[in-house]
């Protein structure tokens, strides 16, 4: 008579509890770097601002320009300067909120594993309890081409052209979310007289007065990153689970 073997753990806690931490992990780092983000533009007194914010449930981040309109004799200037930067107290907020979340997942899961193991029958001699085996040099050889080979497949850009009177482009990478992307600039209600195409300095132009159209030319998807890294994790853990029943398998016959 006697409690069940212990289920595997590191550092004392479930592997349960490390699958829920890294799950509020992730759904943080969604949250403060892509659910949150703003790219805004506020009109000011003669003036505008144009930048970035994010952070959850507190913003963190809260910087651009601030670009302010002066007459020079019959002339039109045009000056910029950087505003804003890091917001330390809601940085702290929300570290300490990060925190709090990763322990309280921890702390159920761990409740509801024990309860769980004080259910199951209690009655099991030793030689019942399965010895442990030590990972195979071939489990990790296999577990390492797997993540490398995501890892590298991850990290190709496809890109893509098109020609339909204009030349276009689009770039992506990613795999099975893309993570990465961009493209030539989508320049809505512009159009010259007879087709002409715009010039440089008018494509400048509009996307200096359009922030949003620049902010989409090269974009980084937070949660592909996330939700890749979980595909790979998930790919590189289960090759070593099939392999290991491979081999284990194999040894038995």
């Amino acid at each position: 008579m006697g409690p069940p073997p212990a289920r595997p753990s590191a550092f004392g806690i479930h592997t349960v509890s490390w699958c829920a931490v890294l799950a509020v992990l992730g759904l943080s780092v969604w949250l403060n770097l892509d659910w949150s983000r703003d790219a805004y533009v506020e009109p000011l007194d003669n003036a505008w601002r144009g930048g970035l914010r994010q952070g959850f449930p507190l913003c963190w981040w809260d910087a651009g320009l601030e670009t302010e309109a002066t007459a020079v004799g019959d002339q039109l200037a045009l000056n910029r300067r950087e505003y804003g930067g890091w917001q330390w107290s809601g940085l702290a907020a929300d570290l300490l909120l990060l925190a709090v979340a990763a322990m309280g997942a921890a702390f159920v899961t761990e409740r509801v594993m024990r309860a769980r193991a004080r259910r199951q029958p209690r009655e099991q001699s030793a030689a019942e309890v399965p010895a442990a085996i030590a990972i195979r040099p071939i489990t990790v050889v296999v577990a390492a081409v797997v993540l490398v080979s995501s890892v590298s497949y991850n990290l190709i850009t496809f890109t893509m052209t098109a020609r339909d009177g204009t030349k276009e482009y689009a770039q992506v990478m990613g795999w099975p979310f893309t993570t990465y992307s961009a493209s030539s600039p989508v320049l809505k209600g512009l159009a010259r007289a007879g087709g002409r195409p715009l010039t440089q300095a008018q494509v400048v132009a509009y996307l200096d007065s359009h922030q949003r159209v620049r902010w989409r030319l090269a974009h980084w998807h937070t949660e592909g990153i996330v939700l890749n890294s979980v595909t790979i994790m998930i790919l590189v853990i289960g090759s070593a689970f099939a392999c290991e029943a491979y081999l284990r398998r194999r040894r038995q016959l």
